[in-house]
């Protein structure tokens, strides 16, 4: 004998168990992962509410400070020096803490980001575990720094893609500006939708002299009027130094007299 039924599921129920299909679907693809060997599973040994809070926020946020400047002819010894350096929070959270062993001589200001990053890839692991070992400062070269950049897959970045390609952007400046100019454009095109990140500043000063480097003098002037006027009121949390701001003050000037110059009106300006 047999006991036909039916199950009726209304526009509401539909939704929650699509949801829990593809959680289920998403733990299948991880277990998959796992077991072939493109995803390294990492235990938790932990005990307890507390510690196994205080390991969720070490995993979380910016555990490590890099600094990155242009690579370029411009960039003073100070500053080359300091290129690749990594601290720790906490030190850079300290009042005395400088990045550099001397003072920028560059005469248009020092150009130097002090780039944080979460680090949740392996390469970024093994940086953070020589970190905590080292009894001295940290520096990365250059192939180490390309190396840790280039293993940051898509998937990995997370939090860390506006660092990742504030570092790019750094690195390339003087081999491929072109490349530079789109990392940075992106990261102002981000800080516009309301993506808020800490490098929105820095984006327009260096797009904007990239810009101006390469002959682009109308688009540079563009950029330069974009910051003066979205930046006025500071950029969410991130805010224009007075310095930062007067360097686009300056470039603005500049600009336009170069401009006035390509169209016969004025005597060249002075050079830059």
């Amino acid at each position: 004998m047999t006991f036909p039924f039916g199950i009726q599921l209304d526009s509401v129920l539909i939704p929650h168990l699509l949801a829990v299909l593809g959680l289920l679907m998403s733990w299948e693809l991880h277990a998959i992962g796992v077991r072939g060997g493109r995803i390294k599973a990492r235990p938790i040994h932990v005990q307890g509410p507390r510690a196994m809070w205080g390991w969720v926020k070490s995993h979380a946020g910016v555990r490590m400070y890099i600094v990155a400047t242009p690579n370029d002819q411009d960039s003073c010894e100070v500053c080359r020096r300091a290129v690749g350096k990594v601290f720790s929070p906490a030190k850079v959270r300290k009042k005395d803490f400088r990045p550099h062993d001397g003072f920028c001589t560059n005469p248009a200001g020092c150009r130097c980001e002090i780039v944080g990053l979460s680090g949740n890839w392996p390469e970024a692991e093994e940086v953070l575990i020589a970190l905590k070992q080292s009894d001295h400062d940290l520096t990365l070269s250059e192939a180490e720094m390309v190396q840790l950049i280039a293993k940051a897959r898509t998937p990995q970045k997370g939090q860390d893609r506006p660092a990742l390609y504030v570092l790019e952007a750094l690195h390339m400046e003087a081999n491929n500006p072109l490349f530079a100019m789109s990392r940075y454009r992106s990261l102002v095109r981000q800080a516009l939708e309301e993506i808020p990140h800490p490098y929105v500043v820095t984006a327009y000063l260096r797009l904007s002299d990239l810009l101006e480097r390469t002959g682009s003098l109308a688009a540079a002037l563009s950029v330069v009027d974009e910051f003066m006027s979205v930046g006025k009121d500071g950029f969410g949390q991130r805010k224009p130094t007075r310095l930062q701001t007067k360097i686009m003050a300056l470039r603005r000037a500049r600009l336009v007299k170069l401009l006035k110059f390509q169209a016969g009106v004025t005597q060249p300006p002075k050079p830059y």
